[in-house]
């Protein structure tokens, strides 16, 4: 458990990345 924190910001990120690169495409 020694970087949880980026672990989980980077678990959000990802999903929130693929929705803008969609909005990008469309």
């Amino acid at each position: 458990m020694c970087n949880s924190a980026e672990f989980w910001s980077t678990l959000l990120l990802v999903p929130l990345l693929g929705c803008f690169a969609l909005n990008v495409v469309l």
